[in-house]
């Protein structure tokens, strides 16, 4: 049985600088799955040019195949136009029903601040 979520990515603060130019060029990813069985959708944010605190307010529709295994997974990139995008941070969110509304706290001071909620 499938469980369809509505996932916002509103934001992050704190980023590292992954650029010369002391700023980095963020996004984000969105993955539902667990570490046997990732979902093959990912979902991505647009790219926010210069800057160490993005906006994205995006909002993505995602399916679950288990509420006791799955997580969803959301990862930070710097955009690099020569060679591979560098990760900034990540975070897992397990998919209960207590995690609706939760920030999610990455690594040290980089804040990802999104809302996880089931549709019926």
């Amino acid at each position: 049985m499938s469980l369809m979520l509505r996932i916002r990515v509103i934001s992050a603060k704190g980023l590292y600088a992954a650029d010369v130019n002391g700023k980095s060029d963020p996004y984000c990813t969105v993955q539902v799955g667990h570490e046997y069985h990732w979902i093959n959708k990912i979902n991505k944010t647009h790219k926010k040019k210069e800057t160490l605190s993005p906006e994205w307010n995006e909002t993505f529709d995602m399916s679950a195949n288990s509420q006791d295994k799955d997580v969803v997974k959301f990862s930070v990139l710097d955009h690099d136009l020569i060679g591979s995008d560098e990760t900034l941070g990540f975070a897992e969110l397990p998919i209960t029903s207590g995690s609706a509304g939760c920030p999610l706290l990455v690594p040290e001071s980089t804040t990802v601040i999104s809302r996880l909620v089931s549709l019926p």
